[in-house]
């Protein structure tokens, strides 16, 4: 689906994608460091524009580019699989620093907890991406075991509830409200 208003942050901006955003999301999909950490992607920006085309009709997923206050694109993060009461929360790619990531991440999530009115999120992450898997412990993610991807790549699988996420993430929009605008 597409949520057609900007979610408007101190240091970033979230955005539905768009056709227009297939270059730089292949582009990031397939940085050297970033892509380590994702399933391999081996297609045309038209296909890259096709999946967009398809995504923004799907009725149980949020695609979104994120912004820095210029403007430029910095990342991608998504909401899928949601139902009444919970979502999948993943596909976060970016070459933003780390208070532009956190606030990424930070705005997805309040998306889906107060925009959505969902209760839970249900979380995927490589078992060797600790940057993600320490980001989502911090907004109160609980790991619950393993699985073993197609490709042989070990996940993580955790749950973050609404509640964890309100008590955990108190000090973080405190220190985001006093970090100066860049």
């Amino acid at each position: 689906m597409v949520y057609y208003k900007a979610i408007e942050g101190k240091f970033v901006h979230l955005r539905a994608v768009q056709l227009e955003d297939a270059e730089f999301i292949l582009k990031i999909r397939n940085d050297k460091e970033i892509s380590k950490y994702l399933p391999p992607l081996d297609i045309t920006i038209e296909q890259q524009k096709s999946w967009i085309s398809k995504q923004r009709n799907d009725s149980d997923s949020y695609y979104f580019i994120f912004t820095n206050n210029k403007g430029e694109s910095l990342g991608t993060i998504s909401v899928y699989n949601i139902d009444n009461e919970h979502a999948e929360v993943g596909r976060f790619c970016s070459f933003g620093d780390s208070v532009q990531n956190m606030e990424a991440a930070l705005l997805c999530d309040d998306f889906i907890f107060y925009t959505l009115g969902l209760s839970y999120l249900e979380i995927w992450v490589y078992k060797e991406n600790k940057p993600i898997i320490s980001l989502n412990q911090g907004f109160g993610c609980k790991w619950y075991g393993e699985n073993v991807g197609d490709s042989g790549e070990l996940f993580l699988f955790g749950k973050m509830t609404k509640e964890d996420y309100e008590k955990k993430t108190l000090k973080i929009r405190k220190n985001i409200s006093i970090v100066k605008a860049y």
